[in-house]
């Protein structure tokens, strides 16, 4: 049987959930269109970029359990300083980069490891060692996390399998401190809340200051933003608002979505100081590989569209400098993916 996940208007969510507010908005809507050329650069140390992060006078790349994981650029002179890392599953060490969030101090920034089941913090300004230094092991009362960010040294912002929430604040212990938003404000039909996180799953950003959280839709086109300060919700639904069709199987023993598209919404997230800036596919891995293309939106913090920024390459993942204007980008599976620059300079 297929099933829709159906949305309703802004006014009746508004009625029915107070803290959770519904912007549409459509491809007329965008009324500034810019195409921007990329730079590709030819860094050859890694094979198969995944993530990349500006931080301070760096620009991190990083992959996945090929040699080491993170590799570390000169943001200014574009060359090559250190990789960083260490794959395995001995203490220190990770296999997979499933996430990378900036850190609360200069130079660090964190990573989940799925596969080792591992919380790490690295540091840039560590030259004595590639290990992480700082490791926690997710105990079972975090077993359903699949995304995070550290909020302070003791907090940070999870999403869960599990639960009937969408943003859900943990201490590194595994106590619940708070809950934010709920999956229920997907649909009008009742399904359970694994079904809904499921057809709703993206990936979870936070602000430099950590007031802002966001879960941009990986096959659904949608940005879900939570303000931590007031715990209102702001969703932006766009810029297909195609209801998501699905089939609900039991092959597995349980109830499981099966989606009819596997189309690629959005990608990422990055919060500005008065910008977000969203990265857009719509497309499937091998049209994105054929048409060489993708879109970032710009939307101010009330959820209008600001700006529309054409890129001629397929981007897999995006980081921002505003001071520079520039999008730093990691090219999607080609023969030779690399970092690519685009300049958003008025």
């Amino acid at each position: 049987m297929c099933l829709l996940l159906l949305f309703s208007c802004t006014q009746e969510k508004e009625e029915v959930f107070p803290n959770y507010e519904v912007k549409v908005f459509m491809r007329d809507d965008i009324l500034n269109t810019k195409f921007l050329k990329g730079e590709k650069l030819d860094f050859g140390e890694f094979l198969e970029p995944r993530y990349i992060m500006v931080n301070e006078d760096y620009i991190l790349v990083c992959e996945n359990g090929l040699n080491d994981i993170f590799y570390v650029y000169d943001k200014e002179a574009l060359t090559y300083v250190k990789s960083m890392g260490k794959d395995g599953f001995g203490p220190g060490e990770i296999s997979r980069s499933n996430f990378l969030h900036k850190g609360l101090s200069k130079g660090d920034f964190w990573v989940y490891d799925n596969e080792g089941r591992t919380f790490n913090k690295f540091n840039l300004y560590n030259d004595t060692s590639k290990l992480a230094v700082n490791q926690i092991k997710q105990t079972d009362a975090l077993a359903s996390a699949t995304n995070f960010v550290p909020i302070t040294d003791s907090t940070f912002m999870a999403m869960a399998m599990d639960s009937e929430y969408k943003f859900l604040e943990y201490n590194w212990n595994g106590d619940l401190i708070n809950t934010y938003g709920k999956w229920e404000h997907m649909s009008e039909e009742s399904f359970s809340s694994f079904i809904l996180f499921v057809v709703n799953q993206g990936k979870l950003i936070g602000s430099a200051d950590r007031i802002f959280f966001g879960i941009c839709g990986v096959q659904r086109d949608y940005i879900d933003i939570l303000n931590r300060e007031t715990g209102k919700v702001l969703s932006i639904r766009g810029p297909e608002n195609i209801d998501p069709e699905f089939e609900i199987d039991n092959s597995r023993g349980f109830d499981y979505p099966l989606m009819k598209s596997d189309e690629t919404h959005y990608r990422g997230l990055f919060f500005g100081k008065s910008s977000i800036f969203a990265l857009y596919c719509g497309f499937t891995d091998k049209e994105s590989i054929e048409k060489q293309e993708s879109r970032i939106f710009e939307f101010d913090y009330n959820g209008n569209v600001r700006n529309e920024y054409i890129l001629d390459y397929s981007i897999l993942s995006f980081t921002v400098d505003e001071e520079e204007k520039m999008f730093y980008c990691v090219s999607f599976h080609e023969e030779d993916p690399n970092v690519v620059l685009f300049s958003y300079d008025e």
